[in-house]
């Protein structure tokens, strides 16, 4: 599926992200403790456990907004002691859980960007990029101290958003058997939307990568969603694809002297982010959880081939459209024809998928590589590289620049020709000379 990754939790956390919703208040139980004429007793010392979870749940989702986060977590998780059962509640703890992690998040790093090279620019820049009429949310991400100094620092905060991110999808997990309400501010979606105007009440149809979406009554502050197992399996591969992002990314400790030589070499050189790290020997740090991507892997595989197989429910016309599903987060449709492209991509897709869960080498097929190759990336989970100065020495590439030491990679290609596919898809050029052969 053919999704801009680095955006997938866009919507995940615009969710989370409430602005106030108008929610009539529930309706509360009481009584004078006498028998009334059709014999029932109404007590007012007596209370359904499950009743009250539901009143709580409802209070907290009718006030939530970005500024009452904490106060709704207090409550929702009250909720969840009368009745662990409550998915709503549920769901709710754990995406606020995921959005206070990001509270004071640009305040936080101020310190570890400004010490980086034009880094009070380009901190600068990043708060002009802050949409003005989102002055809460603009509030909420600069509200907490400067205490994000170092790279380690600010790898160990997104070990924290990495063990968010689990718990979220754990949770979506335990309810996909069920199918759940949200009542989502409609102006909450202008934060994040692509390829439209940011104006404050605009809630025309949205896209997300390949995935459309919008809300179900635009004149109201918010819009209510369902979420059925379709709407949780696409939410999954989202956050598996990201969590698996993550964990390779945040692998290797990345020095502040190396973040500084990539900022002033690999974009105002010829140089390459990978090529510096080759060079200064980035390490597998302590903490990383690398091998949890085969996990990753997994569930984004069982939640695809759901989606796949279950066309009729995730796509029921066939296409497109904004009365597809109407009434569900993905109420335009996760339609296979629009989010797979190309002569037999389904058969591609589901050959990589039982390749996933049988745990066996992967085929990839590169960009411009007329022969594919065999990958065992289990075995690079289980045994990743120690430290990439391993790919020294960097020798000069065919384009003018460098290009690493393949040797480590050799060990886990089980089939094929890792030189000539590389060469072939041009990834051993430096970035400028790589943008420019792919038109990018």
């Amino acid at each position: 599926m053919k999704t801009p990754w680095f955006k997938s939790l866009a919507l995940i956390l615009t969710v989370a992200t409430l602005a106030a919703a108008c929610q009539p208040e529930s309706s509360k139980r009481q009584g004078d403790g006498t028998a009334n004429p059709e014999g029932s007793l109404t007590d007012e010392n007596w209370s359904d456990p499950q009743v009250d979870s539901e009143n709580l749940t409802d209070d907290a989702e009718s006030t939530l907004a970005i500024d009452t986060l904490d106060a709704a977590l207090v409550k929702l998780n009250e909720a969840l002691k009368l009745n662990p059962a409550n998915a709503r509640a549920d769901v709710w703890v754990s995406f606020i859980k995921l959005e206070l992690e990001l509270k004071g998040i640009l305040a936080r790093v101020r310190p570890f960007i400004e010490s980086m090279p034009n880094g009070e620019y380009e901190y600068q820049k990043m708060l002009d990029s802050q949409s003005s009429d989102q002055d809460l949310l603009r509030r909420f991400y600069l509200d907490g101290p400067n205490d994000i100094r170092t790279a380690d620092d600010f790898q160990e905060w997104v070990d924290r958003i990495d063990l968010r991110l689990t718990e979220l999808r754990e949770t979506l997990a335990r309810h996909k058997g069920e199918e759940i309400r949200l009542l989502v501010p409609n102006n909450a979606f202008a934060t994040f939307q692509q390829g439209a105007s940011r104006k404050k009440n605009d809630c025309s149809g949205k896209e997300w990568g390949p995935i459309k979406y919008q809300p179900s009554d635009c004149s109201q502050s918010a819009s209510e969603f369902r979420l059925n197992r379709t709407d949780m399996e696409a939410v999954s591969t989202l956050l598996s694809s990201y969590q698996a992002a993550i964990a390779v990314m945040n692998a290797y400790r990345l020095s502040q002297d190396v973040i500084n030589k990539i900022r002033t070499e690999a974009y105002y050189a010829d140089g390459t982010a990978f090529g510096i790290l080759v060079r200064d020997g980035a390490q597998l740090r302590t903490k990383q959880n690398i091998k949890v991507v085969g996990d990753n892997f997994r569930d984004f595989a069982l939640a695809a081939r759901y989606i796949i197989e279950h066309q009729k429910e995730a796509c029921p016309k066939g296409r497109e459209s904004v009365s597809n599903r109407k009434g569900y987060l993905f109420g335009y449709g996760i339609c296979i024809g629009t989010v797979l492209s190309g002569t037999n991509s389904l058969e591609r897709t589901n050959a990589m998928i039982n390749q996933v869960l049988n745990r066996l080498p992967i085929t990839i097929q590169t960009n411009g590589a007329s022969l594919p190759l065999e990958v065992d990336v289990n075995r690079f989970l289980q045994t990743p590289i120690p430290n990439l100065h391993d790919f020294d020495p960097l020798s000069q590439s065919a384009c003018g620049t460098y290009q690493p030491n393949l040797t480590p990679l050799k060990a886990y290609v089980v089939k094929g020709d890792l030189e000539k596919a590389l060469e072939q898809a041009g990834v051993m050029c430096g970035e400028r000379q790589y943008r420019k052969r792919f038109g990018l």
